[in-house]
């Protein structure tokens, strides 16, 4: 990612009992560090969504 220094992105697959839960860890460091806060909402806004995303794919069900 440009705007990142650092980027590293983990995602995680569990199987349990209701089917999988999709855990993703993200590292980052802002090239610009003031931005770091802004770049930290964003980030979870976006990963929110995609979890949402993949929640109605295979589930039918889309929960916020």
């Amino acid at each position: 990612m440009g705007s990142q220094r650092r980027w590293e992105h983990e995602r995680l697959l569990e199987d349990v009992p209701s089917g999988c839960r999709v855990t993703d860890r993200v590292a980052f460091e802002p090239r610009v560090p003031l931005l770091g806060p802004l770049y930290r909402a964003i980030f979870q806004l976006v990963f929110r969504h995609r979890h949402r995303r993949l929640r109605a794919e295979f589930t039918g069900v889309a929960r916020t």
